[in-house]
């Protein structure tokens, strides 16, 4: 069975990261890493606003699952205590040139708020999902 070049481009991308970094001596998970560039995203808007470094990490990790796996409209859900949560609902995938890319929407509660925005991120040839402006 031949795997698809995106598919071995990506798997590269991941192992890579993981040599790179030393995630397994961190203690961090390789989706962790991979989800860095998503806290520039709609998470540094107004929706992001008191978020905790931890309850910060988690939503960006679930807007990580949501884009590079998740089921069209199906919640990807993450939470840090009963009074600070969220979810993040992917949209079918798109192509912009050779990039891969997903809208999705990101509702948080946290203290009795609950703020959602939408935004857009492209998968580029190193794996790694960004945030568009």
């Amino acid at each position: 069975m031949e795997l698809p070049v995106q598919a071995i481009r990506h798997i590269f991308a991941v192992a890579t990261l993981f040599l790179v970094t030393g995630c397994a001596a961190m203690g961090e998970s390789p989706s962790a890493k991979l989800a860095l560039p998503l806290r520039d995203g709609i998470l540094a808007g107004e929706i992001g606003t008191g978020l905790s470094e931890a309850a910060r990490r988690n939503a960006a990790e679930a807007e990580f699952r949501a884009l590079e796996g998740g089921q069209t409209g199906a919640p990807v859900a993450w939470k840090i205590s009963d009074t600070v949560q969220g979810s993040v609902v992917p949209q079918q995938p798109f192509a912009v040139g050779s990039a891969n890319c997903r809208r999705y929407s990101h509702s948080i509660t946290s203290g009795g708020q609950v703020r959602t925005a939408t935004g857009t991120a492209c998968r580029r040839e190193d794996g790694i999902w960004r945030p568009l402006a």
